[in-house]
């Protein structure tokens, strides 16, 4: 165990430091952020329909090819929180896009494999059948 008052431990940690101020004043990391926020949205709807105590297996079903629609829309297309991130850049930002825009891809590809692999892999007819259960159609 290091002694946190050791010159090295010091200059460690002043290093995390300035790696850090680096990075927050980026462009990229302050687009990515508000780029989350954007996804997050669209996973958040997703979740919320999961815990609905009425929540049905197609419904469901609905909710995530919704949500891989809206996901594949953002790889392209700004969000809301993104297009305000544009508007409100500090003119300090450092950096370019270039660096966002390959980390906003490559998280929309895994998020959009990671749904399909998670939720897609059962026959969809199964879940299309699940249907019959929906509380919608049963008489009232």
């Amino acid at each position: 165990m290091k002694n946190p008052d050791a010159s090295s431990a010091r200059s460690i940690q002043g290093n995390k430091a300035v790696n850090l101020c680096k990075v927050v004043e980026s462009k990229s990391a302050w687009l990515m952020v508000h780029f989350i926020l954007d996804v997050l949205t669209v996973l958040v709807d997703v979740s919320q329909k999961f815990q609905l105590k009425t929540a049905v297996v197609s419904d469901i079903l609905s909710e995530i090819n919704m949500a891989v629609q809206n996901l594949q829309k953002l790889k392209t297309v700004d969000g809301p929180q993104l297009r305000n991130a544009y508007d409100k850049a500090s003119p300090d930002l450092k950096g370019g896009v270039t660096a966002f825009t390959s980390a906003r891809a490559k998280l929309v590809d895994a998020l959009l494999a990671a749904l399909q692999n998670r939720f897609t892999d059962s026959p969809e007819e199964i879940l299309e059948a699940c249907e019959v259960f929906s509380l919608v159609n049963f008489p009232t």
